[in-house]
């Protein structure tokens, strides 16, 4: 029925919602055997998701995993933090304009695809493994883009790239991880011409943050806080699945 198929979830709410609003007369047998398919097969272990971005309406299809963990990674799925940053670079068209980004931790490269959309020159994707490589040149087809994608490794951080600055969005949630990315990151502001790396991150365990934090002072990184937004009762561009606080934060 559809080109992209939706989530089981979604689809059954907006079929509902439509069936409530519907008289007998004016209901189709279309809608009913839809909903009916979808209890049927709700085992759904992919879906497509449509983002337009805030401000300009350009439509971004992304393919994304139903389990939030899949296949041993957290990669296949979209994050909050990566949503809010999105929306703060659509009101700061000027950092993009003409600029070569990288991306760390891109997973299903929502965040390379709508940089790439808003203007900027070139951006380079980049996650660990191939699972995520995968994902990131699909997700760029249907987007009709080429991305530039790469494999990425944190504990041996090596690639040729020299551009305007880094970003990363909900990479900051292991512990394990917190050197290696700041490491990452300090290897990538050296090539970099403006120095900056743009981090999103959502604080779900404050432990981990406070570690993030003390992490940048030892390594003599400079927080600069952009946007902290509270998810409780955050009325922005998109409905965020997650309850918490986000931190957009300018790290130099």
């Amino acid at each position: 029925m559809f080109k992209y198929k939706p989530s089981v979830n979604y689809a059954k709410k907006i079929l509902k919602l439509l069936l409530d609003q519907l008289t007998p007369d004016d209901t189709s047998d279309l809608c009913f055997n839809y909903l009916s398919e979808l209890m049927i097969n709700s085992n759904q272990l992919f879906f497509h998701k449509l983002y337009f971005l805030p401000n300009t309406r350009i439509p971004i299809i992304i393919k994304e995993d139903t389990a939030l963990i899949s296949k041993g990674t957290t990669g296949l799925s979209t994050w909050g933090a990566c949503l809010l940053c999105i929306e703060y670079l659509s009101t700061n068209l000027n950092l993009l304009k003409d600029r070569d980004i990288i991306e760390l931790g891109s997973g299903t490269g929502l965040l390379s695809i709508a940089l790439s959309k808003l203007g900027s020159n070139n951006v380079h994707a980049t996650d660990i493994s191939y699972l995520e490589l995968r994902r990131i040149q699909e997700n760029s087809k249907l987007n009709e883009l080429d991305l530039e994608c790469s494999i990425l490794n944190w504990e041996f951080p090596e690639i040729n790239w020299t551009g305007d600055f880094i970003v990363s969005t909900d990479c900051v949630f292991n512990p394990d991880l917190i050197l290696p990315l700041l490491k990452t990151i300090s290897y990538l502001l050296k090539k970099s011409r403006l120095k900056f790396c743009l981090l999103g991150l959502t604080v779900r365990n404050q432990e981990t943050f406070g570690d993030f934090v003390n992490e940048c002072k030892n390594m003599e990184l400079n927080l600069e806080y952009l946007q902290s937004v509270d998810l409780t009762d955050y009325q922005g561009w998109y409905f965020y699945p997650e309850i918490g606080i986000i931190h957009l934060i300018k790290l130099h």
